[in-house]
């Protein structure tokens, strides 16, 4: 059976919208980027532009509608990543890195958490940020993997009512946040069981 690639009229007007905002915001990215000397710098930088993509509420359409966003699926979220990326990686980098960042809680997170936590990536204003700590300096973090070196390496234990994590995590968008301060919410993959160490 042939498969019809055919865009529907919304998906078309998606592009469309997309295609305006990156030929009006993104093109001015790369100037910012370049006025700065180190890589914090340039992210900070481009707080401004990214203010304007939550407003312009394309941070809402990427997250699922069953936590409040806007998302339709996986070809709309192809159509902005296209149309942003073709003017610009940095800032819908950004943009995408808070999904990944909030994809356990999206997939994993109770109703309480999700209704603590989401609102400020829904409500169209400000420069929220989510990281995603998965890969670790030895190299990837496969789950699976039991070759030293390869596989998740960081742990984590509860002391009390508190998480104690140990390990480290390397190339985590958006960790250090505007300020150096951190991102608003970011989580890490940990082993919680020591006893399947990938040593």
């Amino acid at each position: 059976m042939a498969i019809d690639f055919t865009l529907t009229q919304e998906q078309r007007e998606l592009r469309r919208e997309a295609r305006d905002f990156a030929h009006t915001h993104l093109t001015a990215v790369a100037a910012i980027c370049r006025q700065e000397t180190d890589p914090h710098s340039r992210f900070a930088a481009t707080q401004p532009i990214y203010a304007e993509m939550v407003k312009a509420g394309y941070l809402r359409r990427i997250f699922p509608k069953a936590v409040g966003g806007d998302g339709n699926g996986m070809v709309e979220f192809a159509i902005l990543a296209e149309e942003f990326m073709a003017v610009d990686v940095n800032v819908p980098l950004t943009m995408f890195a808070c999904m990944l960042g909030l994809s356990p809680l999206l997939y994993g997170g109770t109703s309480e958490q999700i209704a603590r936590w989401m609102p400020q990536f829904l409500n169209g204003s400000g420069t929220p940020l989510a990281a995603f700590g998965f890969s670790e300096p030895a190299g990837s973090a496969n789950f699976s993997s039991s070759a030293p070196g390869t596989g998740v390496a960081t742990t984590v234990r509860r002391d009390g009512g508190n998480l104690v994590i140990n390990g480290r995590k390397a190339w985590v968008s958006n960790a250090a946040g505007w300020d150096n301060r951190g991102a608003d919410i970011s989580t890490v993959v940990c082993r919680s069981d020591t006893s399947m160490s990938p040593d």
